[in-house]
């Protein structure tokens, strides 16, 4: 029992130590202000592909179509936050027929910490018709469609949300950590969506092929919703719908989960 109680000091020191260490990377950072407002511009004649790359420091991406063949990206910040580097800049520029935008923090070492986010922080595209490809990498990041028509759509975001609207997508392919993802009124042929503890909703689709898989999140169909071939597997999470979905094949698998369809 006195061996017990010997030890238990020491324990506790070494848990707290523990836990200091694992929940100290905000406490050592320092609060910075940020404002950033730029503008690049494309003039794009032939089909291009757009890749966007942003890590932790911006908040929302909004992407809509532009008047012309104009490319626009505008990025503001007015924020505060607790990070480890000092500087901040989207990056804009055009290689063998791709547009980059990327964000660049300085310096950087080690990967970067952003905590208490606080204000604007967003970036803003526009795109004209020629644009056939578009490649999100984002992290910590929402990403808004709005009104777009592209060929290929290829997201890979970890804890950002993906909303999609009035779009024309041939091949929309998203996958998501901790994220959810939103259609409403998107129109393609093949639709392939992975998500992670997030949920799928799908509100006035018409989509030829469509494939989705959530893990611990639900697939739900809200309003009129037309659909040739459906492949859907869910765990621990509910496939349901909200009003009449049309479906001509369909395969649905699920694992601590219902299905109910209308």
């Amino acid at each position: 029992m006195k061996r017990f109680v010997f030890l238990l000091p020491i324990f506790l020191f070494v848990f707290g130590c523990v836990i200091v260490v694992g929940n100290g990377g905000c406490y050592h950072l320092k609060k910075k202000s940020f404002n950033v407002e730029e503008q690049s511009k494309f003039i794009i004649k032939k089909p291009i592909t757009l890749k966007v790359k942003t890590r932790g420091f911006i908040k929302t991406i909004f992407v809509s179509p532009s008047n012309g063949d104009e490319l626009t990206v505008n990025t503001k910040v007015n924020a505060t936050a607790s990070t480890n580097f000092d500087n901040f800049k989207v990056k804009v520029e055009e290689n063998n027929g791709t547009v980059f935008v990327h964000s660049v923090f300085k310096p950087e070492k080690n990967g970067i910490s952003v905590c208490n986010l606080r204000g604007i922080s967003e970036i803003r595209i526009k795109i004209p018709s020629n644009v056939e490809k578009i490649i999100y990498d984002t992290s910590s990041t929402d990403l808004k469609c709005n009104g777009v028509n592209v060929k290929t759509v290829k997201i890979d975001t970890s804890s950002g949300d993906a909303f999609f609207e009035k779009s024309n997508v041939k091949n929309l392919k998203v996958d998501t950590s901790s994220g959810d993802i939103s259609l409403k009124k998107v129109e393609g042929e093949s639709l392939n969506v992975d998500t992670s503890s997030g949920d799928l909703i799908v509100e006035n689709c018409k989509i030829s092929d469509f494939s989705g898989n959530t893990s611990s999140g639900d697939i739900v169909f809200n309003s009129f919703n037309k659909i040739k071939t459906a492949e859907i597997d869910t765990s621990s999470g509910d496939c349901k719908s909200n009003s009449i979905v049309k479906l001509e094949n369909a395969s649905i698998e699920t694992s601590s989960g219902d299905v109910v369809l209308k």
